[in-house]
C-alpha cells in the first residue's frame, strides 16, 4: 500500500494520504492483534498480503504467524523468500 511511495502519492494526489497509512501498515505486519488485522483488512479491502525480504526488513519483527490467522499462504517463491497470502473470506 505504501511501498511505492511516489507511485501511490501520484495516484492519490496527496503524499499525506500515503503517509497517514504507514503506522497502520507497520502495525499490521508487526502486531499480533488478530482482530486489528481483520479490521485493517476490511477497511482497505485487502485480498492479498505479500511477505518478502522488503517486508521482513522494514517491519521487523514481522509476525508471520499472526498473518496466518487471517490469510492462507497461496504462493512461495522457489527460494522461499517471497510468500503471498490470500485473505480468508468472512
Amino acid at each position: 500500500m505504501a511501498g511505492w511511495w511516489v507511485h501511490e502519492w501520484l495516484w492519490r494526489g496527496n503524499a499525506q494520504v500515503v503517509g497517514n497509512l504507514i503506522p497502520y501498515i507497520e502495525d499490521f505486519y508487526k502486531g499480533t492483534d488478530i482482530e486489528a488485522k481483520r479490521t485493517f483488512i476490511d477497511r482497505f479491502n485487502i485480498e492479498y498480503i505479500v511477505v518478502g525480504p522488503n517486508e521482513e526488513q522494514k517491519y521487523s519483527p514481522l509476525q508471520e504467524e499472526a498473518l496466518q490467522a487471517v490469510a492462507k499462504k497461496v504462493f512461495t517463491s522457489a527460494n522461499g523468500r517471497v510468500r503471498i497470502y490470500r485473505v480468508y473470506s468472512r
